[in-house]
C-alpha cells in the first residue's frame, strides 16, 4: 500500500532546500540585522557572551552565550555577527523541520514537506526567535533532528541529538522549577495550560491547523508509529513547559514543526483546490500575526514584530537621555535600566546614572525617596491593549495573586509622589515611553 511506503528523498533535495532555507531566512531578516539587543538578550545572554569572549571563562554555563562567544572569536564582537549566527542556526532548524516533515508525511502525494516548512518559516514565533539570542531556536534545532534521526532508525545519532537537546535545556536560564511543579496551585496551572493551548491551537489562525489535524486523525493518517513518537514528544514538552520559571510562548517552538506537518497531512485529505486554499489561508494568518497584536489581553513583544518597535523606542529614549540628561539621576526598570548602564549593549555611548527599579508599579514609586531622582522613565513593558481583560477585577486579581502582576503607576501617581511632570513622550505601534522630570 502507498501509505506504508516512504519516498526516498535524494541528498541533492536536502542540499537544495538547505540553501533555499538560508536564502529565505537571511533575506527575510535583512532589515532586522541591526535590531538592538532585546529584553533577555540585554539582561543575560549578551553580557554572558561578552564575559566568555573577553575572559574565556563563565560563572554559569549557558549554551547560547557560549555559541555566540565562539562566533565572536572568529568575527570579533558585533551585533550583526551575533544576529547572523542565530539566523544560520535558524536556517539549519528550518532544514531539520523539512527533513522531519518528509519522514512524517511518508508517501503522501505532492510536496507536503515543503508546505510544512513554509508554514514554520512564516510563523511569527519562529520568525522572531530566529534572530534573537535565546534558547528557543537551539532547542528546536536539537528536537527536529533528534526526532528525524529516531524515525529514520539512526538511533545512535538520535541519542546524541537528544543528549544535546537536554544539554541545551540544562544550560538554559531559567530552567524548570521543581518548586513550581510541586507547589503550583491548580488554578495557576490551569491558566498556564490554557494560555499554552490557546497559542498552540487558536492564535495566528492556528485554529485552521487544528481543523487540519482533526481531518488527518479522522482519515487515519496520524495512526502510525512515527506520529505516535512525534505526538508523545509534543505532549510531554507541552506539559513540561507549564512548569518553566517563565511563561513565554517561545517554549512551544519545538512543537510547531510537528503541528504544521500534521495540519498539512490533514489538508491533503481534501480536494486539491481546498488543500491549496486551506494552506494559503493558514500562511496568510501566520503572516498577519507578525503585525497584528491580540486585541484583549497582554502578550510578550517577542511573539511578533512588536519587538522591533520596542527596541526602537528604547533606542530613541536612550539617545534623548544621553544628549539631554547625561548627568542626571534617572529611575526606570529593567531592561531599559541595563541598556542605560551598559554601553557595550549599544544603546548609550557612556554609562548613565540610573536607579534600577524592580518594576514601574505604584508600590515601587511610593518607595522612591522624593527629590532623589531627576527623571522617571515610564514605558510599556508588554502589549496591553486598551480593552484588555485586565480591566476586569477578577482577572486582575488572578493575575496579581498567581503571577505577580503589578500594573504600571499612573502619571498622576508619579507626579504626586515624585513631584515630576511630563517632559517627553513617544509612541510606536501601540507602545509608548514617557519621561517625567522637573
Amino acid at each position: 500500500m502507498q501509505s506504508r511506503r516512504r519516498r526516498q528523498t535524494r541528498p541533492s533535495t536536502f542540499l537544495t532546500f538547505g540553501l533555499l532555507a538560508a536564502v529565505l531566512v537571511f533575506g527575510s531578516h535583512a532589515l532586522l540585522l541591526t535590531t538592538p539587543w532585546f529584553w533577555d538578550e540585554a539582561g543575560s545572554t549578551i553580557p554572558a557572551a561578552f564575559e566568555i569572549h573577553d575572559t574565556g571563562q563563565w560563572t554559569t554555563p549557558h549554551a547560547v552565550p557560549l555559541y555566540i562567544a565562539a562566533v565572536w572569536k572568529l568575527t570579533g564582537p558585533s551585533l550583526p555577527a551575533a544576529r547572523c549566527a542565530m539566523l544560520l542556526l535558524a536556517s539549519l532548524t528550518l532544514l531539520g523541520a523539512f527533513v522531519l516533515a518528509v519522514e512524517l508525511c511518508g508517501a503522501l502525494r505532492g510536496v507536503p514537506a515543503f508546505a510544512a516548512a513554509a508554514l514554520l518559516a512564516v510563523s511569527p514565533l519562529f520568525f522572531t526567535q530566529a534572530i534573537l539570542a535565546t534558547p528557543a531556536i537551539p532547542l528546536t534545532f536539537c528536537a527536529v533532528y533528534a526526532l528525524w534521526l529516531a524515525l529514520s532508525r539512526r538511533y545512535v545519532l538520535a541519542a546524541l541529538a537528544a543528549a544535546l537537546f537536554l544539554l541545551v535545556l540544562a544550560w538554559s536560564a531559567p530552567l524548570f522549577s521543581l518548586s513550581a511543579a510541586i507547589l503550583s496551585h491548580p488554578i495557576q496551572l490551569s491558566i498556564v495550560l490554557a494560555r499554552r493551548l490557546y497559542f498552540l491551537f487558536i492564535a495566528n489562525l492556528h485554529l485552521l491547523g487544528l481543523a487540519g489535524i482533526a481531518l488527518a486523525w479522522r482519515a487515519g493518517s496520524l495512526r502510525r508509529r512515527r506520529w505516535a513518537i512525534a505526538g508523545a514528544f509534543s505532549l510531554a514538552w507541552l506539559i513540561l513547559s507549564c512548569f518553566r520559571t517563565h511563561i513565554l510562548e517561545r517554549d512551544l517552538l519545538p512543537i510547531l514543526p510537528i503541528f504544521y506537518t500534521a495540519a498539512i497531512v490533514g489538508f491533503h485529505s481534501l480536494s486539491p483546490k481546498l488543500n491549496v486554499l486551506a494552506t494559503g489561508a493558514l500562511i496568510a494568518g501566520l503572516i498577519s500575526g507578525l503585525f497584528i497584536n491580540p486585541p484583549f489581553w497582554p502578550f510578550p513583544y517577542e511573539n511578533n514584530l512588536a519587538l522591533a518597535d520596542f527596541t526602537r523606542l528604547q533606542q530613541q529614549t536612550a539617545n534623548w537621555l544621553s544628549e539631554k540628561a547625561p548627568h542626571k539621576a534617572i529611575a526606570t526598570a529593567w531592561p531599559l535600566s541595563d541598556a542605560l548602564t551598559r554601553p557595550r549593549l549599544g544603546y548609550v555611548g557612556r554609562r548613565l546614572l540610573v536607579l534600577r527599579l524592580p518594576d514601574l508599579s505604584a508600590e515601587t514609586v511610593q518607595q522612591i525617596p522624593k527629590d532623589t531622582i531627576d527623571i522617571f522613565v515610564r514605558y510599556s513593558r508588554d502589549w496591553d491593549p486598551p480593552r484588555t481583560l485586565l480591566t476586569n477585577k477578577y482577572v486582575r486579581y488572578a493575575a496579581r495573586y498567581y503571577f505577580g502582576y503589578r500594573p504600571t503607576a499612573s502619571p498622576e501617581e508619579i507626579e504626586q509622589r515624585l513631584g515630576l511632570h511630563l517632559l517627553m513622550a513617544w509612541e510606536r505601534g501601540g507602545q509608548w515611553v514617557e519621561l517625567y522630570g522637573r
